[in-house]
């Protein structure tokens, strides 16, 4: 009886702990989640209308079906928002928490962060030759001066790069190990390593096998126990892993369509392959602004960010230039740490601001990106010092020797990559000189120091600053960016001559193609020799054919850069058999008007198959 008549104080003191409580469970459950809090003194209002303004609006323009962003700071406080839905086909509303994000080339920092534990435990050094730490595997043509652990780290390495999917390779199962793809596939070395940076995927392949000999682990289960687990991450992995949650599709946008691709596996991990959260890609960055600490736990070693930060390459001071995985640019004094991803059908980028201790995550599930120009608007928004447009004052005289074509230290020594290059002219920079400065591929530059120019108006990620370097007879020879280098070339080796070159032989072909197959009707109504005009028109057909073939790279999008090699093979081949029926005009005899028209798709054909080799495409 005196139990039932205390019960309802005790009710009213159990509510009473509930409430008091309460508060408290929810910041232990969910830090960084309290609607009153802010982010690095910026207001969670403030977020939520610049999501709104800057990331929501701009879904439609880019045609992705969905978009996320992330804010965090160095005491782990967190805004996570998604707009859009799963996928195109797929209505269920995007989950910053349960459903994944392919972070594609952000993957190379997991990686360098790999080999910086290895190295900081004294399993390895940054100053190794690779050739010594690849578990037998010699690049070609051996010899030469060693590549080191570093210079694929910078991307300096000097190296070709490899195809990101395997002949045969239909999903993770047929996945190989990252030692017998590296066997039949491995880059080859292109210039001296330590030079100018060029990107590529290879280089963070092999650095994945080089966590493999050093650690004993596959590269997936390393980064996994090592990396992945301890941030909390419990549903960021690679494909064909325990990967159980849904995963963000996208489209790929080409002039008035949109299309979706299948999930394509790598097989260069190391590069691109990753997956996880946006809430995961939150743990992320909040170590990456701790020092390689995570909620208590130090999961990478400081002495390993502080080199992941510290070790920088770049042709100028002036410049913020390609890091130990990271681009490092600078904005009114600022240090700014970023890696980009692209994965044909979604795009993404994190940036770290040390000096502002906050970091923050763009993506959305399309192949055209948001993430710089959200980035751009956040710094304007929030961070005016740093973006603010540049306004460098002019010095004289600019030197008249620096104008011509560079090109862009490529990322594909592939056939049909330098094909697809040609195409698309953006490999090129056309630095042309005027009377307050230089044009480069149409934007403005003013000198500002010797060999030093920096461009007006709004800032943009990497391009601002451009530095010339000379070699020692005083000749100009490369074009520095942030983050890219470009050789200077001379007029015969620029895409513009090559592409005038083959525009001319493939009309000279067309004409005598039209002439040949004209001649061949005529033979066939006279009842007079008919090979001759005929095998002249069938060398015109093979040759153009194969050029047709060829022309729709571009068509094919992105499965270029997987090393897309069917469709150019069959343009190879193509080509070559043009060239074998031309060759075989010399034989017999034929009317002189025939023989003439034999002799000069001869002619043409042997040039066509020349530039064909000159450039490396077949």
């Amino acid at each position: 009886m005196k139990r039932h008549a205390l019960l309802p104080a005790w009710l009213k003191l159990g509510l009473g702990l509930a409430l008091m409580c309460a508060p408290l469970s929810t910041a232990l459950a969910a830090p960084g989640i309290d609607p009153g809090e802010t982010i690095a003194d910026i207001p969670r209002e403030a977020l939520d209308a610049f999501a709104e303004a800057e990331v929501h609006a701009r879904l439609s323009a880019s045609k992705a079906p969905g978009a996320m962003i992330v804010v965090v700071d160095r005491q782990g406080n967190r805004y996570a928002r998604a707009f859009g839905t799963l996928g195109p086909n797929d209505a269920t509303p995007l989950d910053v928490r349960h459903h994944l994000f392919r972070i594609a080339s952000e993957t190379k920092v997991l990686t360098a962060l790999g080999i910086l534990q290895l190295a900081e435990a004294g399993q390895l050094s940054l100053d190794d030759d690779i050739e010594t730490r690849l578990g037998g595997l010699r690049l070609k043509p051996e010899g030469g001066a060693p590549i080191t652990i570093r210079h694929l780290l910078q991307h300096r390495a000097g190296i070709s790069n490899i195809p990101m999917v395997g002949s045969g390779l239909r999903d993770a199962r047929d996945h190989p190990a990252l030692a017998d793809y590296l066997a039949g596939h491995a880059p080859r070395r292109m210039r001296a390593p330590g030079g100018g940076i060029a990107y590529t995927n290879a280089a963070y392949t092999l650095l994945g096998r080089i966590i493999e000999t050093a650690s004993g682990e596959t590269y997936e289960n390393y980064i996994a126990s090592r990396i992945l687990k301890p941030l909390g991450m419990e549903h960021a992995g690679f494909p064909g892993g325990s990967i159980t949650a849904p995963i963000a599709q996208g489209v790929f946008v080409s002039p008035g369509s949109t299309t979706t691709f299948p999930a394509v596996d790598t097989v260069t991990r190391p590069s691109g392959d990753a997956m996880m959260t946006a809430h995961e890609m939150g743990n992320f960055l909040v170590m990456m602004l701790n020092g390689g600490a995570y909620q208590g736990r130090q999961v990478i070693g400081r002495k390993a960010i502080d080199s992941l930060y510290g070790e920088c390459w770049s042709a100028d001071p002036s410049l913020g230039g390609r890091c130990l995985g990271p681009t490092r640019i600078l904005r009114a004094g600022s240090p700014i740490y970023l890696h980009g991803g692209d994965y044909i059908t979604s795009m993404s980028a994190w940036y770290v601001l040390p000096d502002q201790d906050l970091a923050l995550w763009i993506g959305n599930t399309s192949s055209v990106p948001i993430d710089n120009d959200v980035f751009e608007a956040f710094l304007k928004r929030f961070y005016p010092p740093l973006g603010a447009e540049n306004a460098p004052k002019a010095t004289s005289p600019i030197e008249e020797d620096i104008g011509g074509t560079y090109r862009i230290n490529s990322q594909t020594m592939s056939a049909s990559g330098r094909f697809f290059e040609l195409l698309m002219p953006g490999s090129e920079q056309i630095v042309e000189i005027g009377a307050s400065g230089i044009s480069v591929n149409g934007r403005h530059y003013v000198r500002i120091a010797p060999d030093l120019y920096q461009a007006s108006g709004p800032p943009t990620i990497d391009g601002d600053t451009l530095r010339f370097r000379r070699d020692a007879e005083g000749r100009v020879f490369e074009l520095h960016f942030n983050a890219r280098s470009a050789t200077k070339i001379g007029a015969a080796g620029s895409a513009h001559a090559a592409r005038f070159v083959f525009g001319g032989l493939l009309a000279a072909l067309l004409t005598l193609l039209v002439f040949s197959t004209a001649r061949t009707i005529m033979a066939f109504r006279r009842g007079t020799s008919k090979a001759p005009p005929a095998l002249s028109a069938t060398a015109c057909l093979l040759l153009i054919g194969g050029t047709i073939a060829a022309l729709s790279l571009p068509t094919a999008g992105p499965f270029v850069m997987f090393g897309f090699p069917p469709l150019f093979r069959v343009a190879q081949g193509l080509w070559v058999l043009g060239g074998i029926a031309a060759a075989a005009l010399v034989r017999g005899s034929a009317p002189r008007i025939d023989r003439a028209a034999g002799i000069a798709t001869m002619v043409v054909a042997a040039a066509f198959i020349f530039m064909l080799v000159r450039w490396e495409f077949l």
